[in-house]
C-alpha cells in the first residue's frame, strides 16, 4: 500500500483519480465505439442487439485484462513499444504510400495538395510571388 487511508492528501487524490477516469472513459468508449462502428457496420445500419454486443466486449476487453493479468505495466510496455514502432517506421510510409495513390488515381487533386501543402493561410493573387507571413 502507497498511503495510508487516514492521510487527507491521500484521500484527495484517490477523489481526483476517480473523476478523472470517471469522466474521461465514456470519451474514450464513445470514440472507439464510433471508429468500430465506421470500420465494420459502414454499409448498413447496426441492430441494438449488435450494439449492446459492441459496448460489452469493450468494456470487457480492459476487465479481463486487469482481471487475469494486473501487471499492466508491461502491457504498457508491449503496447509502447508497438505504438513506437508504427509511428515511427509504418505511418511515413503508410503517408507516402497514400500520396503516390492520389497522384495516380487523381492527379488534379495531387496537385492541389502540393501547391497548398505549405501555404494553407495566405490566399496569393495569381501570378505574384507568395509574400513571407506579417507578424
Amino acid at each position: 500500500m502507497m498511503f495510508d487511508y487516514t492521510q487527507p492528501g491521500a484521500f484527495i487524490l484517490r477523489i481526483a483519480i476517480f473523476t478523472l477516469l470517471f469522466s474521461t472513459y465514456p470519451l474514450v468508449q464513445y470514440f472507439l465505439t464510433s471508429m468500430l462502428l465506421l470500420l465494420f457496420w459502414s454499409k448498413r445500419p447496426i441492430t441494438r442487439k449488435e450494439e449492446i454486443i459492441l459496448n460489452i466486449t469493450i468494456i470487457a476487453i480492459p476487465v479481463l485484462f486487469t482481471l487475469f493479468y494486473p501487471h499492466i505495466g508491461t502491457i504498457l510496455g508491449y503496447v509502447g513499444a508497438f505504438t513506437g514502432f508504427a509511428i515511427m517506421y509504418l505511418l511515413p510510409v503508410m503517408v507516402h504510400l497514400k500520396r503516390m495513390k492520389t497522384r495516380i488515381t487523381n492527379p488534379l487533386l495531387a496537385e492541389a495538395i502540393d501547391m497548398n501543402a505549405f501555404n494553407t493561410s495566405v490566399i496569393e493573387k495569381p501570378g505574384t510571388l507568395p509574400s513571407s507571413p506579417k507578424i
